[in-house]
């Protein structure tokens, strides 16, 4: 759908305990403050279908905000490697290779359809409650009716653990940024997007210039421009890795030499085996085709 369509769904308000800018910890992520980018950009996906409007752009915003940083993450290499495969084998990344959430399961339970829309509050709150699941789990159909997207049975138990199982894996903290001052916005573009409003209808900022800003929309074409001045809210979203030192990994050093290394144990010997295939080591096999240990294994370690 194009701008000529009248959009809504984004109510104005914050909730009693939101944080004011400047309370969330300052990191740099994107040093030139520009998060339109073909690596970081999520898969597009509309809110206006067949049967009409989902009015659900404060949970597509949301999602895309998120997926924007974990796109980030993944093509800049600065996602923890356990996140990464935990995203992978979990089916968070769609066949893009991009992180990919389900709007519907929020869109469901922060209650969309009983508002007609919602606030950004509402449904970052609703997210750091329930969690995120992959899309692949609970798929979009943009001509699905009204009772057919927001019908509550598609939320199963499963789903509702893998989203709890989501909240150990990632913090969402976020704070209202009230100092709109093209400096500033500049300056916290540097380690998130923001969900921003313009009358009715929420977005992603992905870039601010002096006037104009970038935007990513959930109406085609996904990427448009907009005067800043038009803007009412701004909410910075951030998503951030729990890092939980496993406790089968070691940080070692060579007892001989001042080398340092992480000794990740391998969970099977299949595994161990395409480690090392992946590695270049030889494959050494007994005459019945099994692994012969005592040439595979280089050397011994003592770990405290």
């Amino acid at each position: 759908m194009s701008d000529e369509i009248i959009r809504q769904g984004a109510f104005v308000g914050r909730g009693n305990t939101d944080f004011a800018g400047g309370t969330l910890p300052f990191e740099v992520r994107v040093e030139d403050s520009d998060w339109n980018k073909p690596g970081y950009l999520p898969t597009g996906e509309k809110q206006h279908g067949k049967y009409g409007d989902r009015l659900n752009c404060v949970t597509q915003s949301n999602h895309n905000d998120y997926e924007f940083q974990l796109n980030q993450m993944i093509a800049d290499k600065t996602i923890p490697v356990g996140h990464l495969k935990w995203l992978s084998d979990k089916g968070y990344l769609d066949e893009n290779g991009k992180v990919n959430f389900s709007e519907k399961y929020n869109s469901i339970l922060n209650l969309t359809a009983k508002y007609k829309g919602n606030w950004l509050y509402i449904v970052a709150n609703d997210a750091r409650k329930n969690g995120l699941i992959p899309q692949s789990m609970l798929p979009e159909n943009v001509d699905d009716t009204w009772d057919e997207y927001y019908n509550p049975d598609q939320i199963t138990q499963e789903m509702l653990d893998l989203g709890k199982e989501f909240l150990t894996m990632f913090n969402l903290p976020y704070e209202w940024i009230d100092d709109i001052s093209f400096e500033n916005l500049v300056k916290q573009l540097q380690q998130a997007p923001f969900q921003i409003v313009f009358p009715n209808h929420a977005v992603v900022e992905i870039k601010s210039k002096e006037e104009l800003m970038n935007y990513y929309d959930s109406y085609v074409p996904y990427v448009k421009e907009k005067e800043q001045s038009e803007v009412t809210s701004y909410l910075k979203l951030v998503i951030e890795p729990i890092l939980i030192p496993p406790a089968h990994i070691k940080i070692i050093k060579d007892a001989n030499s001042n080398a340092v290394g992480i000794w990740f144990p391998a969970t099977s010997p299949e595994e161990l085996i395409g480690w090392a295939k992946e590695a270049g080591f030889p494959i050494p096999r007994r005459a019945d085709g099994g692994l012969d240990w005592d040439k595979f294994i280089q050397g011994n370690l003592t770990l405290k």
